[in-house]
């Protein structure tokens, strides 16, 4: 078990995800049930991860191309774009954009904070 997790660490290391999503979906044969779990874990959080970065870079889609991204057949895809609230036109998908957390600074905002700091620390 040990050689396939350095497998999978080494893919996923190097950005063969192709091929790290394939060690992953192998990885349900694993003998230790953490290590199943774990896999299991890994790869949904990639292809969160790979979902969230489309809906923040496109507004348009290929299936074929989010399908490559995801690791996942074109069926799998479309049905995982729909459950996200994404819509399909023909072959494409359009992203819906994640929601804000609130918590997100604008570079605007930074540089004020950071000049009124300085301007501060030039009066004293």
């Amino acid at each position: 078990d040990m050689q396939r997790v350095w497998r999978v660490v080494t893919l996923l290391h190097n950005s063969n995800l192709k091929d790290a999503y394939a060690a992953l979906e192998d990885a349900n044969t694993f003998a230790d049930p953490s290590l199943r779990l774990l896999s299991a874990g890994i790869l949904e959080d990639i292809r969160k991860s790979k979902m969230d970065l489309v809906a923040d870079s496109h507004s348009c889609i290929t299936v074929d191309s989010c399908a490559a991204l995801l690791g996942l057949s074109p069926a799998a895809t479309l049905a995982r774009a729909q459950a996200a609230g994404w819509t399909t036109q023909d072959a494409f998908l359009r992203p819906k954009k994640a929601a804000s957390t609130g918590g997100v600074v604008s570079n605007a905002e930074q540089l004020a904070a950071l000049t009124a700091y300085v301007t501060s620390l030039d009066s004293k």
